[in-house]
């Protein structure tokens, strides 16, 4: 049986689990974005198989302006309208995990960065988590940690970002440990203090897919990643 076939789009009853395939919506998850003058990022959903299979595809706006750094992405949150995004587990006190069959179109131009794991980004890095990532025009998913906005360490998968590839991210021993898991291989084992010490409850680590633009008013091109499912479930808490 697969990590999936657990899974049903809902939260079921006396268990963390959150999943979605993405039919018409992104529930139980938020989508939230940022706009600026250029306009308004946009997620599209697409289904097929009478509405059993779905996809949502987030695009950030196409042009540049001075303005606010353009954001879209799907994160864990009470929120489903997106309007107030809060993150609804402290990876500090348990063992989570979470999980995204997802692909990427990025210009090799463009100064983007895609994400899908555990972290926060700011407007040109990422503060802190476990999660894997691409950038600008790199090709392939790196898995990656990152404290006070920058990378402790990271590795390159080799996993090309064009084509669906399915990641994920375990969290145990109080997110002092980290797992990386691609298409149901363990491609790295993280360990390490450094994420515990500053994932403050409310503030970091929130389980996420996103795009970001690093270029204030935008980069100018049309970049977008494409999710077929995100699951996060919590398997244990202290």
């Amino acid at each position: 049986m697969t990590l999936l076939q657990t899974f049903t789009d809902r939260i079921p009853k006396g268990n963390l689990t959150f999943f979605t395939d993405f039919v018409t919506d992104a529930k139980p998850f938020g989508i939230s974005k940022t706009n600026n003058a250029i306009g308004t990022p946009t997620e599209v959903y697409s289904n097929s198989n009478n509405e059993e299979l779905g996809t949502v595809t987030c695009t950030l706006a196409t042009g540049t302006s001075a303005g606010l750094f353009q954001r879209i992405g799907i994160y864990q949150t009470a929120d489903q309208a997106g309007a107030a995004i809060t993150r609804a587990w402290d990876i500090r006190n348990g063992e989570y995990e979470m999980e995204s069959r997802l692909k990427t179109s990025v210009h090799p131009s463009a100064a983007c960065i895609v994400t899908c794991g555990y972290n926060l980004n700011q407007n040109t890095a990422v503060q802190v988590g476990a999660y894997f990532y691409h950038l600008n025009t790199q090709t392939t998913w790196r898995a990656a940690v990152s404290v006070g906005n920058a990378i402790i360490r990271e590795i390159d998968t080799g996993l090309p970002v064009s084509s669906y590839q399915t990641l994920r991210v375990l969290s145990t021993k109080a997110a002092t440990q980290f797992e990386f898991f691609a298409n149901g291989r363990r491609v790295w084992k993280w360990v390490g203090g450094d994420i515990a010490a500053e994932a403050a409850a409310g503030t970091y680590s929130m389980p996420n897919i996103e795009i970001r633009d690093r270029v204030s008013g935008g980069g100018g091109r049309n970049n977008s990643f494409t999710a077929d499912y995100m699951m996060t479930e919590e398997r244990f808490q202290r």
